[in-house]
């Protein structure tokens, strides 16, 4: 630490690392590194770099199969043999199902199976933030920060969605996706309606997102009808792009919803008022979430 220097009213630095042993997983050593540094008194100067590794869990790797009912929009309805421009690899995604145009999946919900993962890798990957805080002396009680963030996560952990699942091995025709996907053989009496859709738990490629926090606070004390504090506190999301597996098409899911990824909207925030006197406590919030659009 250094301090009450020439431009440097204070320097902070921090360093960690963690050393981790895997039965399944082997050896891990990942680090961090903080600083903070203060030019002056009223201005803060921040950022973080940190690695990242998580490794599955117990669930993941070893859970029983589990049944649901998950809703399945078909991307072969009227499949008629050939491919589309949106689908380049739909007859991977359409085996066993006619060719004659006239197929339709009867039921919107099909039969899912969960299933755990042995082969599952551990997620790795590094954050990144950068921000300042401004705390100005002629304005006692006033504090306004900003912090850019960046994730990257590779070998991102989740479950896989039935519609997404489809949908990649239409795109993409990558076996891990076309795989899963188990239906009556055109033999039967109902040719391609799915008999089930494997669900498991996934290493579902990379993972990119990067954006803006902003916050302004402000305290008032000692008034005669007692103390205020007004805080305003919101989050812009810049992107949030998913590469599902090598060569594929990166997709950028930011300001939109889907079932894979879930709702990100680019814009969060919350503005709050809090009052305290008389030995009593009262605090007002009001939350704003930005549209998105189905995906």
């Amino acid at each position: 630490m250094l301090a009450n220097l020439p431009l440097v009213h204070s320097l902070n630095f921090d360093a960690g690392v963690r050393y981790s042993k895997y039965s399944l997983f082997g050896n891990t050593t990942r680090g961090s590194f903080k600083v903070e540094y203060r030019p002056i008194a009223d201005l803060l100067v921040r950022g973080t770099y940190a690695q990242i590794f998580r490794a599955p869990t117990i669930t993941d790797i070893s859970a029983a199969p589990t049944a649901n009912a998950p809703t399945l929009n078909d991307i072969c309805n009227g499949y008629t043999g050939v491919a589309t421009a949106q689908y380049p690899n739909l007859p991977s995604a359409c085996v066993g199902v006619p060719t004659n145009g006239s197929f339709a999946e009867p039921q919107n919900q099909i039969t899912g199976i969960l299933t755990s993962n042995r082969n599952l890798k551990p997620e790795t990957g590094y954050v990144d933030t950068f921000g300042i805080v401004f705390d100005p002396s002629f304005a006692n009680g006033l504090s306004m920060s900003a912090d850019y963030w960046s994730y990257t996560v590779n070998e991102l952990i989740t479950t896989l969605d039935p519609n997404y699942a489809i949908q990649q091995c239409g795109k993409t025709g990558a076996a891990e996706f076309c795989s899963l996907a188990h239906r009556y053989p055109i033999t039967s009496p109902v040719a391609g309606e799915f008999i089930y859709m494997a669900q498991p738990t996934f290493n579902l490629g990379t993972l990119k997102t990067d954006g803006v926090d902003f916050s302004v606070h402000y305290a008032i004390k000692g008034t005669p009808v007692g103390d205020f504090s007004i805080t305003a506190d919101e989050t812009h999301l810049m992107s949030w792009t998913n590469t599902p597996s090598p060569g594929a098409a990166p997709q950028q899911i930011a300001g939109q919803y889907d079932k894979q990824f879930g709702f990100y909207g680019k814009d969060r925030g919350t503005l709050s008022l809090g009052w305290s006197g008389w030995g009593a406590q009262a605090l007002l919030s009001v939350r704003y979430i930005s549209g998105s659009r189905f995906r």
